[in-house]
């Protein structure tokens, strides 16, 4: 809340409060009239919009929808929440360079993925990545 105080030259302080959000890795939330091209020309430079459909065309447990036309993604079906990638829990001791290897993609592709990971500090055993594999053909 707001505090009159002194120690703020007689202005207002605002108390502060630290929130924590959690995202769901390797999830795009498509707007409206959003097609799977458009979203991977988002997320890889390949745009190869198969890696898309193959990951989001089947029914993948519940609360998830068989996305049934590639070019269009209708609201209200529940095929808004798109998988861009797959996620992937580092083991102990691995380097984005030996996961990027071992999944054919860049580290510069997981990075772009993973905000939270800024390549300077060493993976913790178990940390979850999204990584889009088979990748990194369209940068050879």
């Amino acid at each position: 809340g707001r505090v009159f105080d002194e120690a703020c030259g007689g202005g207002v302080c605002v108390a502060m409060d630290c929130v924590t959000v959690q995202v769901v890795r390797c999830r795009y939330c498509a707007g409206e009239g959003d097609s799977l091209s458009k979203v991977m020309r988002e997320y890889a430079l390949d745009m190869n919009w198969l890696r898309l459909w193959a990951l989001n065309g089947n029914d993948n447990g519940p609360g998830s929808m068989v996305l049934t036309n590639p070019d269009l993604i209708e609201e209200g079906t529940g095929a808004q929440h798109l998988f861009v990638g797959v996620t992937y829990a580092a083991k102990p001791g691995e380097t984005l360079v030996a996961i990027a290897a071992r999944m054919r993609t860049t580290v510069k592709s997981i990075l772009s993925l993973n905000f939270d990971v800024d390549g300077m500090h060493p993976l913790v055993d178990g940390q979850e990545l999204c990584v889009i594999p088979c990748s990194n053909f369209a940068l050879e």
